[in-house]
């Protein structure tokens, strides 16, 4: 009896994973653990064929999101929503990573069918919806179910974050969003201007590399969260892709360039001393591969780099504050901000972290706290130096004054001495 009843529970459970079962009053739905998916190794089938196949070739995704990072295989989903009110109800499907290459979308209801191609390999304005991420309307007559098919093929990582939403729910969600990035971009321009006022003025190299490090970061960002691509390139589709690569090696460039400098790395002995100019040359040709080979290539080679470049950046702050650098204090938080933002999109994109809200703005919230730390520490190394200038001014003062007491010591005492000669004369 208790087997029975076991059996029951299961089988109960798999039905309930098998569909979504759509409500009137449901705003929002993440849609991970109702997916069946089926991987296409050779990228050879078709909707007929994925239709045709048995339900023990399906595979339930049981992870909060589906991710299965970098591989070259197409990705089949399959999802089943029925309306369970008698009325007409409509919806939102979000698909809320914006750098997917491919994406078929096969919609089959009671008595119609549909077809849609997604992807950022297609022309911005041919997307159902205008908006950074994909979004496809959905509508269902009373008691109707749905069936979605997904083919999904990408040389980024390959993350599907499906989201379904009420459409009043969805816009208030994405002003709060746009509202997010609104001010993390806006906090990038004002230290960008400012600082650009400074090097003007100054003529400070470092913040020449701090500026164009600030401007790359932001547009790195950008680019990965679909917003260069609706507002900046919408039809240049080849350079969205190579957007992320470049402007995440600019980063790199600039900011191995800024470390070298503002940490004073030349002074040191050893390679160290060389290390920040080496990555400077590194990222430039990273820049060139990404012209010329493919995305999916340069990527698994440039996150490891930045890696690299990150922990060189942050070992090398920490040497300098060991020794008494207070600048290098600054820097050394600063860097590690961006260090673990970054590391987190690195370990989300290979799959070794679950995809959710933290780790998609992770970044973001590490490079705004990088570049204003940063910001302190290039005022604090301004401040140093005019120190060490007043003090250097002050000391050759006390010299000059000392040296002029002296001189007219000595003119004291000659003069004394010839008065003294002249009386002996006379």
């Amino acid at each position: 009896m208790r087997l029975a009843t076991l059996l029951l529970l299961f089988f109960c459970s798999c039905l309930q994973a098998a569909e979504f079962k759509l409500l009137k009053n449901q705003v929002q739905q993440p849609l991970a653990s109702y997916l069946y998916y089926y991987e296409d190794v050779h990228s050879s089938l078709t909707i007929s064929d994925l239709k045709q196949l048995p339900e023990t070739e399906w595979q339930h995704n049981n992870r909060q999101a589906f991710n299965h990072g970098y591989n070259n295989s197409t990705w089949w989903l399959r999802i089943t929503i029925q309306n369970q009110e008698t009325i007409e109800l409509q919806r939102l499907l979000e698909i809320s990573y914006p750098v997917l290459d491919y994406i078929s979308v096969f919609i089959y209801g009671d008595n119609h069918q549909r077809t849609l191609e997604l992807g950022d390999k297609l022309p911005f304005n041919e997307r159902p919806t205008d908006h950074r991420n994909f979004v496809i309307p959905l509508q269902w007559q009373s008691n109707e179910e749905l069936t979605l098919y997904f083919a999904v093929r990408s040389s980024s990582s390959i993350q599907v974050p499906l989201t379904l939403w009420q459409e009043q729910a969805f816009f208030n969600h994405d002003r709060t969003q746009t509202l997010l990035h609104g001010i993390y971009y806006g906090i990038m321009f004002v230290m960008v201007m400012y600082n650009l006022f400074v090097y003007l003025a100054v003529g400070e190299r470092n913040y020449l590399y701090y500026v164009l490090f600030v401007c790359s970061m932001p547009l790195f960002l950008a680019s990965l969260s679909g917003f260069a691509f609706q507002y900046l390139w919408p039809n240049y589709t080849r350079w969205n892709d190579q957007a992320i690569l470049v402007t995440l090696s600019c980063s790199v460039m600039f900011g191995s360039l800024f470390t070298h400098n503002f940490l004073r790395a030349y002074e040191l002995r050893g390679a160290i001393r060389y290390a920040g100019y080496s990555f400077a040359v590194i990222s430039l040709l990273v820049i060139i591969m990404a012209l010329t080979l493919p995305y999916s290539i340069v990527i698994r080679v440039l996150i490891p780099f930045a890696g690299v470049v990150c922990c060189y950046g942050f070992g090398l702050g920490v040497f300098r504050w060991y020794n008494g650098g207070l600048s290098a204090k600054y820097y050394t938080i600063a860097w590690s901000s961006l260090l673990s933002g970054g590391i987190i999109l690195a370990l989300s994109k290979f799959n070794l972290l679950p995809k959710n809200l933290f780790t998609d703005y992770a970044t973001q919230i590490g490079s705004a706290l990088e570049v204003t730390l940063l910001s302190f520490a290039l005022a604090e190394r301004i401040n140093q130096e005019r120190k060490m200038r007043f003090e250097a001014q002050q000391d050759a003062l006390n010299t000059e004054r000392e040296l002029r007491q002296a001189r007219e010591q000595a003119l004291e005492i000659q003069k004394q001495a010839t008065e003294s000669l002249e009386n002996r004369v006379q």
